[in-house]
């Protein structure tokens, strides 16, 4: 952590945790009783940031697994075009790459292949028993016109996703929805319980969560239970990402020795040792110190 940043989180009425409100500064340690909340607040904590951190890499992915779905399909297409007009070949599927960039283009080479195999390979015969399988497939069955006007509407089709695909992800980004961030937590932590309603990290004394809820409300009036108002179990608002904190690791007990978890646990500890963001500060290093003396043996980094 930056010796020029400060931090505090704050996380309430939440399983366990009536209120906790916690200073980050140096070594923290978190004691306690099994089942008081300790791997839940650690949890939350790591969850916000690094998925606050990778929020916009994680909607390009996202929308990449979109746009990787719709090449599939169209290459199920392009393959029953093979298969009708008995190509020597059938086209191979596409291989999902992750990279938004390159599945846009792929999908776009796609329709272009498609253009192409239809106009060429496609006779009249073929048409008029294949044609209407072919026209529902590209989702242009209800266009009335000849091939090239047909073939204009597929294309007009899928530039349309492509342009509505790409501007939701960057509505996403620009957003940056809470309730979005928190299901990336969930769903990348396997937590089946829905996220806090009152969590914060403080950088330097500013807010980094902006809650904006929704309130039950009753003749005009918000109802009110122990001063607090009542509210939906809808998130609202927006957050943003930690300057200061760009990289976190979090491995509790039953983690370190499944077999599931553990590879990717330690991999990403190790990449973290290896690819420091800058040089250590010396309070770090102090620490270090300390953590070899207390397991009496070294610490490599």
């Amino acid at each position: 952590m930056s010796q020029m940043n400060s931090y505090r989180f704050i996380l309430e009425d939440y399983h366990a945790i009536k209120k906790a409100d916690i200073i980050l500064d140096g070594m923290t340690v978190l004691a306690g009783l099994n089942g008081c909340g300790k791997s839940t607040i650690s949890r939350w904590l790591y969850g916000f940031v690094k998925y606050s951190n990778d929020f916009d890499q994680i909607v390009d992915s996202e929308t990449a697994g979109i746009v990787y779905e719709r090449n599939r399909r169209l290459s199920e297409v392009e393959r029953r075009i093979a298969f009708w007009t008995k190509s020597s070949t059938l086209p191979p599927m596409p291989r999902m790459n992750g990279y938004l960039d390159e599945e846009v283009s792929s999908l776009h080479e796609r329709v272009n292949g498609i253009c192409d195999f239809v106009k060429r390979k496609m006779t009249v015969p073929l048409m008029d028993k294949y044609g209407d399988q072919l026209w529902t497939a590209l989702g242009v069955s209800d266009i009335e016109g000849d091939v090239e006007e047909k073939l204009d509407a597929f294309v007009e089709v899928e530039h349309k996703f492509v342009s509505d695909t790409l501007e939701q992800a960057t509505a996403r980004k620009s957003e940056s929805s809470i309730a979005d961030l928190y299901r990336m937590i969930e769903d990348g932590l396997n937590i089946e319980s829905k996220g806090p309603m009152h969590m914060q990290l403080c950088e330097n004394g500013t807010e980094l969560l902006d809650h904006d809820y929704e309130y039950v409300v009753l003749g005009g009036v918000r109802l009110v239970d122990k001063g607090k108002y009542i509210v939906t179990d809808k998130i609202l608002g927006r957050f943003l990402a930690p300057m200061g904190l760009k990289r976190a690791i979090y491995v509790d007990s039953p983690m370190a020795v499944s077999n599931q978890n553990a590879n990717k646990c330690w991999e990403d500890l190790v990449a973290m040792l290896r690819t420091p963001l800058k040089p250590m500060p010396e309070a770090a290093r102090r620490i270090v110190v300390e953590i070899s003396l207390i397991l009496g043996g070294g610490v490599v980094l």
